[in-house]
């Protein structure tokens, strides 16, 4: 009851306005949190649902109607990772992970590397990198 009750109100923000509103105030909200409950099933979306977004200074074009990257249109919290560090990101996907990372590990020491099989990913990842 409580999942149909929670995918009812999601129907709500799949209209563009509700859905700039949602994004605001989720795209800083932990993962798991209610908020972040909040947004639509990537299932919910017809594809392609192509968005733009910018998280952490970073541009990214996003179909939001693929798995895991309508979590990166809303919500997404990245920790752990410091300055220097080398980041290994396998299934990489549309790069997230390692961009992200590549602003916080810095251009001196630290490293990034990134693997994405899927050519279709590796594509949206390469292009991330236009940005």
């Amino acid at each position: 009851m409580k999942t149909k009750l929670l995918n009812i109100l999601r129907l709500m923000f799949l209209y563009r306005p509700f859905e700039v509103v949602l994004t605001y105030f989720t795209s800083d909200s932990i993962f798991g949190s209610f908020i972040s409950k909040i947004p639509p099933n990537h299932y919910q979306y017809k594809n392609p649902s192509l968005r733009k977004a910018k998280r952490n200074g970073i541009h990214y074009n996003l179909d939001i109607g693929a798995r895991t990257q309508d979590d990166l249109y809303c919500i997404k919290e990245l920790e752990s990772i410091k300055e220097n560090d080398t980041v290994i990101d396998v299934g990489a996907n549309v790069g997230e992970i390692s961009l992200r990372a590549a602003n916080i590990v810095g251009n001196k020491v630290g490293k990034i590397y990134s693997f994405e099989p899927d050519l279709i990913n590796f594509n949206r990842f390469l292009k991330q990198h236009e940005n």
